[in-house]
């Protein structure tokens, strides 16, 4: 529902869109035609399928007065945990997770490790079965891990007003600003991007670049042009979003205090890094929130102890809260949070504990609506209701504006903050939110990017933070000055270098197109880090699925040219092997002289319009050079040098002179 999105059923014979629906599950129950339909959408959530459980104990939820303090989670054993892990691909010091996020038939929500489960054993609760279905299929979501916690604009405004100093705030920020500029210089001392600001942008990149540090490459003119697109998001994170890494912090799911030893209102959370040989207890007063926070109540201060019962369970990497009664739970204070997936952000650094508390927001949703017999042509309905009258995203700006203007205690921000809660559950309450024409914005502050017409210089934090990153980041590539010498001087076969120097023509082609089709450089679609600048921000915003066929179409690109390679290298194997392809790709690219060498024959019946991926190739000395025929936002024609990195291994290979296959670096 939320990314407005819908599955389609192409209808033959017996097999049915109502077919589809029946198998789900027995949603009868259900008369509130919102969650109706969310219950249907939760059977579409993506899983990673385990297996079928058959071993499942029911147990209840722990209640104090109207509230659950074990709202979403059950139990597991550490075995499933870690199968649940192993399945979804961690790398092997992430393989034993603290709790996992599950669907399970008519059940969602986390389950937690307990020590005294085995095998498949869980235990499930009533809050986290929300239909009947007879499926017993274990899918995996997601599972605990360690991430370093952020801030984003919306906890900056309300830490600020609770009392943490701007200079601690704009001290963070303006240290990583600095630590970005400086990225290829901080990146080859460390040899680690592990220990840099913005790690999941270095995460999420295709390009193995430890590797090639590790093999001194550092000097490549397509590992810089990476880390220039990754430099390029990083400050336009924290120029526009404001997202500010916290070291002393965390960003952890939660769960509950199972052996009930947690007074109210405090925390367990023991934390262990990838790399780190064991866990570090965190204690002491912490800052904690969940977000989005936008009401002055939903950041709040608490106390994280250590607890020998706890300590001895291997929970790490997870906020475990209390269940002993108390007038609230520290979970549904934090933005309306529960524990069937959200994650909260914990902070002890001292500089950012806030000052003073803030009554908390009652979260209690609106009462729904509801039907006698809900209909598939309700849901239509209602859907596209939602799509037309879904607010949530102009309440969190008119917030943001207000609070800038004002402050997050006045009236008007304290209305939309229940607004945002509102807005929130309309999905599953299906009661439409209405924003009051007197709650709108007098004017915006310049760091929300507005037009200068209706915008103001806002002299407080953001603004400053904002206006600190001049000019707005845009990406620059490097000129292509660098030849590396041990790859440059390697003898090559001709054979080997006629045939790269045509296939590298051809890859040429098949890249560009699919740099065009998507308005992305070689960098971007190489390592698969899609550069959001000023101009094409809003686009980007709304269309982060592009990455997923991007990274798709490149693989394809690269299996084939590999591919192509290899049969090569089978065909004449007296002339060299992949190695020797490699370094030829690589001289190819960057050495004039290769590239001048004479190549009149197609080798092998090699012909460039051959390739699977475009129907045609214009050559390099057409005179129609002036690009006229370019749509906007089109990339400009240049000379690619990503063809030998298809090789990256193999180029390693060769540089460190031994035969054996450098192991593939593990993505975080």
């Amino acid at each position: 529902m939320k990314e407005r999105s819908c599955w389609m059923v192409a209808e033959v014979g017996e097999f049915t869109a109502d077919r589809v629906r029946r198998n789900m599950g027995d949603f009868s129950q259900e008369k509130v035609i919102a969650k109706h339909a969310a219950r249907m959408g939760q059977c579409f959530s993506s899983t990673r399928a385990v297996s079928k459980i058959e071993c499942i104990e029911h147990i209840p939820d722990i209640r104090h007065g109207q509230h659950v303090y074990t709202d979403g989670v059950g139990h597991c054993s550490e075995e499933l945990a870690h199968r649940c892990a192993r399945i979804l691909g961690k790398a092997d010091n992430e393989l034993n997770p603290s709790a996992i996020q599950i669907r399970l038939g008519g059940v969602k929500g986390v389950l937690s490790i307990h020590p005294t489960l085995k095998g498949d054993q869980i235990r499930l609760r009533p809050s986290m079965k929300k239909f009947n279905s007879a499926h017993t299929q274990l899918g995996v979501m997601k599972v605990s891990h360690y991430a370093p916690a952020h801030l984003n604009r919306q906890a900056i405004v309300l830490m600020a007003a609770l009392g943490v100093t701007d200079r601690a705030l704009l001290t963070l920020f303006d240290h990583q600003v600095s630590m970005a500029r400086q990225i290829e210089t901080n990146i080859s001392n460390t040899l680690d991007y592990r220990k840099l600001v913005g790690k999941r942008f270095y995460a999420n990149s295709q390009f193995p670049i430890n590797t090639l540090l590790k093999h001194e490459f550092h000097r490549e003119v397509m590992l810089r042009n990476i880390l220039r697109c990754i430099e390029c998001n990083i400050l336009h994170d924290l120029k526009y979003r404001a997202r500010i890494q916290v070291d002393e912090g965390v960003y952890l799911m939660g769960i509950a205090d199972e052996f009930g030893v947690l007074k109210p209102g405090e925390i367990y959370c023991a934390i262990q890094k990838p790399d780190d040989a064991g866990k570090k207890i965190i204690t002491g007063q912490v800052t904690i929130f969940r977000t989005p926070a936008i009401h002055p109540g939903d950041v709040r201060i608490t106390q994280a102890v250590n607890h020998p019962l706890l300590e001895s369970s291997k929970l790490v990497n997870v906020v475990v809260f209390s269940t002993q009664p108390s007038d609230r739970n520290l979970p549904n204070m934090l933005s309306g949070g529960d524990l069937d997936g959200d994650w909260y952000t914990v902070i002890w650094d001292k500089n950012l504990q806030i000052q003073r508390v803030h009554e908390p927001m009652d979260y209690t949703p609106v009462t729904p609506k509801t039907v006698d017999h809900v209909s598939i042509a309700d849901i239509t309905e209602f859907v596209i209701d939602f799509m037309k009258s879904d607010v949530l995203g102009i309440v969190a700006t008119h917030h943001l504006a207000q609070a800038d203007f004002r402050s997050p205690f006045d009236t008007k921000c304290i209305q939309l903050a229940e607004l945002n809660s509102h807005a929130v559950d309309f999905p599953k309450s299906g009661v439409e939110v209405q924003v009051p024409e007197h709650l709108e914005p007098e004017g915006w502050p310049d760091f929300m990017d507005r037009h200068p017409d209706i915008s103001y210089k806002s002299n407080k934090l953001l603004g400053i933070m904002f206006r600190a990153i001049e000019p707005a980041p845009q990406y620059q590539p490097v000129e292509n000055d660098h030849v590396d010498v041990r790859l440059a001087t390697r003898p090559v076969p001709i054979t080997h270098l006629q045939h790269a120097r045509q296939m590298k023509i051809a890859y040429d082609v098949d890249l560009q197109e699919i740099m065009r089709r998507y308005s992305l450089s070689e960098a971007e679609v190489v390592a698969g880090v899609v550069v959001t600048e000023k101009s094409k921000r809003k686009r980007r915003d709304k269309d982060s699925a592009i990455k997923g066929p991007i990274k798709e179409a490149f693989e394809e690109l690269k299996k084939h040219y590999r591919h192509e390679a290899e049969e090569f290298v089978k065909r004449k194997p007296a002339f060299g092997n992949i190695l020797d392809y490699a370094c030829a790709a690589y001289q190819c690219t960057y050495v004039p002289d290769a590239l001048s060498k004479p190549s009149n024959a197609e080798p092998d019946g090699l012909r460039v319009d051959d390739s699977p991926f475009v129907d045609g190739y214009e050559s390099d000395d057409s005179e129609d050079d002036d690009h006229d025929d370019l749509e906007p936002g089109e990339v400009i024609p240049t000379e690619l040098i990503s063809f030998p990195w298809l090789w990256v291994q193999e180029l390693c290979q060769i540089v460190q002179g031994g035969e054996t296959r450098v192991k593939e670096e593990p993505v975080a």
